[in-house]
């Protein structure tokens, strides 16, 4: 599944089959549906939820990191692996750099050329090519010699309390699919 719209999820975006007393055929495999359906909006509104703590503190000048923020879902029967993925630099993003190392230059003069870049900081429009590297290779020796501050764009996200609700949400989840399949066994018995 993955970075897809929260409006446009509907019965687990098309991999549910048919639904059966609160079950339905996923992959082959009879799942709970309400717990199903709750992996899939939980791991969506994680995808967005990201997306915005980038926005908002400021670090998606390309829009690449937020752009690969996605997550996949995988059914196996008795349980479900859930995965988020995104662009391997979002550790540097989210936790900074340690003094130390002088990091390459070539990425910093990338940034250097976006729009949101210059518009924020005037002094980068119409830098010549020598110029952005000359500033590149100023901020690169800034940063080995003083590091840079993480965002915490990630941190501020998924931390414990998101954890604990989210272990207390899907037992609630996994309740209602029992009771759904007790009630159905129990019709079954009644003749209904």
């Amino acid at each position: 599944m993955g970075n897809i719209p929260k409006g446009s999820r509907s019965a687990i975006a098309g991999k549910l089959g048919q639904a059966r007393s609160g079950f339905a055929v996923i992959d082959g495999k009879l799942t709970p549906v309400s717990v199903a359906q709750f992996i899939e909006d939980w791991g969506g509104d994680l995808v967005e939820a990201l997306v915005k703590s980038l926005d908002k503190k400021k670090k998606n000048a390309s829009g690449k990191l937020a752009g690969s923020i996605v997550y996949d879902l995988k059914y196996f029967g008795d349980f479900f692996q859930f995965t988020l993925n995104m662009d391997d630099y979002w550790e540097f993003v989210d936790k900074g750099r340690k003094a130390g190392k002088q990091p390459p230059t070539a990425p910093i003069v990338k940034w250097l050329g976006y729009q949101s870049v210059k518009s924020k900081r005037p002094w980068a429009n119409g830098l010549t090519a020598k110029q952005k590297q000359r500033v590149a290779f100023a901020i690169a020796r800034n940063i080995g010699k003083n590091g840079i501050k993480g965002s915490k764009f990630f941190s501020d996200v998924v931390n414990q309390a998101l954890l604990d609700k989210f272990k207390r949400d899907i037992k609630d989840k996994f309740k209602i699919d029992v009771q759904i399949e007790m009630k159905s066994f129990v019709d079954k018995l009644n003749g209904k």
